[in-house]
């Protein structure tokens, strides 16, 4: 009686993995990492207890060099919008280790978000976690202490934005998730101005995820509510109901007459590290910079070649994600772009990455991922060692 039921669950088991598309003679997800963890070390797969200790190392050490060589305030470019100035002028007033302790949980919030994400459109077949490790190291690795505090507040309301409207792909139509990512993706304008360049890569979302007119005005309809709203408010108050446009207009004008990134980001860690000048610390941020973007390269490289595999949910969550990075990356790398702008790069690029695990493991895969963490982690020792 006993080996006939076992037979009959190994024959349910074997159908299901058959359902899912899984070989019954292959090992499932948690199998095959009890082979392998048997077998070699695999660092891009902790367990949760690993990577929330190596979050809280890594956290500490940002931390750390934020209090031992602060970098100068950063210009936000959202002084101008309404949201912007409350939460800046609140970061202002805060003790700094209150502010840090509100960034820390922005990106911890965030990096759960995008291991979700990541795990629940099933864009890896392995269980990881390294989204919310590589978010970490890109939003706060390179900038943190003295950023100032609503960037961080708008790649909130932009990556819970992104959550919902990947969510609103289904069979099924659902208005609510769609009004709620175009209405979050209003409101980051109203909290940071150059934000409304997300505003394009809502008619890609809606494109890609094949929505039908209604889902585009209801789309529509959340992205300008926050605007109106506010504008009607001003209205109210005894100015004009275009004076938020023309704020808004101001902001960018400012930015766009700025210097770029790499300008702006050397001079002020020039100005914190004596020792190092506008040479020394470029190539700091270079030797920083130069793993994420081969890495980021080779994952891309990786994607076109294995999307006649993938399935349709993985293959467009994955192609959003690249829209998304094409947007993060004009913003930083066009005139004006700073370091207030890498909590809204890390997002994409904390799911871009682990594709280029999937097809590189073994020693090859912990090897970059230790040249990942590795780059970072110097470069901020290095800015202690020279303070």
């Amino acid at each position: 009686m006993g080996s006939e039921n076992y037979e009959k669950t190994d024959k349910r088991a074997s159908r299901s993995n058959d359902s899912e598309g899984i070989h019954p003679d292959l090992p499932t997800v948690q199998h095959r990492t009890i082979y392998e963890t048997g077998m070699q070390v695999d660092l891009t797969r902790h367990s949760l207890g690993w990577t929330l200790l190596l979050f809280a190392g890594l956290t500490l050490l940002f931390w750390i060099r934020s209090l031992a060589a602060p970098l100068p305030e950063v210009a936000t470019f959202s002084t101008q919008m309404p949201l912007g100035i409350w939460i800046d002028r609140f970061g202002h007033a805060c003790p700094l280790w209150i502010k840090n302790l509100l960034i820390v949980l922005i990106v911890f919030w965030n990096g759960l978000l995008l291991t979700r994400l990541m795990s629940r459109n099933m864009l890896v077949l392995e269980r990881t976690y390294m989204p919310f490790i590589l978010y970490l190291l890109v939003a706060c690795g390179l900038s943190f202490g003295r950023a100032p505090l609503a960037p961080y507040v708008a790649a909130g309301l932009l990556v819970s934005a992104f959550d919902l409207m990947i969510g609103s792909f289904r069979r099924v139509v659902v208005y609510a998730k769609s009004f709620d990512s175009a209405l979050l993706t209003g409101l980051s304008i109203l909290v940071y101005g150059p934000a409304a360049l997300y505003a394009l890569l809502l008619p890609c979302a809606l494109l890609l995820f094949r929505k039908d007119w209604r889902e585009w005005l209801t789309c529509l309809t959340g992205l300008f509510l926050p605007f109106l709203i506010a504008s009607y408010v001003y209205w109210g108050l005894g100015e004009s109901f275009g004076h938020l446009g023309e704020r808004w207009w101001q902001e960018i004008c400012e930015r766009l007459a700025a210097p770029f990134y790499w300008q702006q980001s050397s001079e002020l860690l020039s100005s914190s590290i004596s020792a190092l000048g506008e040479r020394e610390t470029l190539t700091l941020l270079i030797t920083a910079w130069t793993p994420l973007v081969l890495v980021t390269g080779i994952a891309l490289a990786v994607f076109i070649l294995r999307t006649q595999n993938m399935r349709t949910r993985p293959y467009k969550t994955y192609l959003y994600f690249i829209w998304i990075l094409v947007f993060s990356l004009i913003l930083l790398l066009t005139p004006g772009g700073s370091m207030s702008d890498l909590p809204l790069v890390a997002a994409p690029l904390a799911i871009v990455i682990p594709n280029f695990f999937t097809r590189f493991g073994g020693w090859i895969g912990n090897l970059t991922y230790l040249l990942l963490l590795g780059c970072i982690i110097l470069y901020n020792l290095l800015i202690l060692a020279f303070t």
